[in-house]
């Protein structure tokens, strides 16, 4: 037995505003484009679907439904961007509270314990201002999407005046997630007050994904592709030869060593990328580190710190002298 939750959206005084009948006629018009033909899908008169969805846009404050009369395609009715939007909301709500949900139940009901999710590996994709970055990660974003690859798309948000069409855009080209982070505020479904990491915003938002490619104007301490072009620039932003997977575009004449690839190889590209960054990111790690319920990426160093200290304690005591899976679970008043 399993308990399957389900959610709504409440007004200040508790009233149920929008729920899963909300969402099914919503999608119902999106499908048949027409409010007669869901009200006949749903049994009601166009009245009564007419009338629940006036109701809700009252209470919510946006249009959910535009109609057009007449002939021809145009004919019919749809949905605006904010329902589009309220139902993707919607969806992720339901998905992600009905999974912790399972959770807790498997954990209070079953005595079993939730495993961490994956940390999902980020590489940086960087260059200068008009250098083409944008449209070189929706590329990626497709052709891997064809491998059957699942990638995210991150923006910070000082990259604001291309972050949001790039977002965006990157939904349209098969994208499995698309975030715009700035301190105190997701352009997804969250709370969160704390500036993150690109690996911990990947770790905890782009669960799934296979990769995750953080769009930046600045070097970054990640496995980083750099779009090169000398007509913009002297040198890679680039500094640390660690930091490196590959460069793409023109090819800079102090850097020969680093792996180069043109713009007409993504294939190289992409292949290398595979080898390297997702070949070690399939290894699994030795120390998991969960913090009020969100995984925290840690520095190698850090995960050799935290399994030395805490092997070693664990050792001392009776009969844990060849410990091989140690969980450990600090609550603090």
């Amino acid at each position: 037995m399993k308990i399957k939750s389900k959610y709504w959206i409440e007004d200040e005084s508790g009233e149920v505003v929008f729920g899963e009948g909300r969402r099914k006629m919503l999608e119902l018009i999106e499908e048949l484009g027409s409010m007669q033909a869901t009200a006949r899908a749903l049994n009601m008169s166009y009245r009564g679907v007419w009338a629940r969805i006036k109701a809700t846009e009252e209470r919510l404050g946006i249009k959910l439904v535009e109609t057009s009369v007449g002939r021809g395609k145009d004919r019919g009715s749809r949905l605006t961007p904010q329902a589009r939007r309220l139902l993707q909301d919607f969806k992720l709500l339901s998905r992600k509270g009905i999974t912790h949900a399972d959770q807790m139940f498997d954990s209070i009901f079953e005595g079993e314990t939730p495993e961490s999710p994956p940390v999902v590996p980020v590489v940086a994709v960087i260059g200068q201002p008009g250098s083409g970055k944008t449209e070189l990660i929706l590329q990626l974003v497709r052709a891997w999407k064809e491998r059957g690859r699942r990638v995210g798309v991150l923006n910070r948000a000082s990259d604001r005046n291309a972050g949001k069409p790039t977002l965006e855009s990157a939904v349209e080209a098969g994208a499995h997630a698309a975030i715009l982070a700035e301190p105190g505020r997701l352009e997804i479904l969250t709370a969160d007050q704390d500036e993150q990491t690109a690996e911990s915003l990947a770790a905890n938002y782009a669960l799934g994904a296979d990769l995750v490619l953080f769009e930046s104007r600045e070097r970054v301490h990640l496995p980083t592709i750099e779009l090169f072009r000398s007509d913009l620039a002297e040198k890679p932003l680039t500094r640390r030869s660690r930091d490196i997977v590959a460069l793409i575009g023109d090819r800079p004449a102090d850097k020969e060593d680093w792996p180069w690839f043109p713009l007409s190889d993504l294939d190289g590209l992409m292949d290398l990328v595979e080898q390297t960054v997702l070949k070690d990111a399939l290894e699994p790690a030795g120390v998991s580190l969960v913090v009020d319920g969100k995984k925290v990426p840690q520095l190698p160093f850090v995960q050799d710190i935290i399994e030395k200290t805490v092997i070693g304690m664990v050792s001392s005591l009776k009969s844990c002298e060849d410990p091989r899976d140690v969980e450990l679970k600090i609550r603090l008043k």
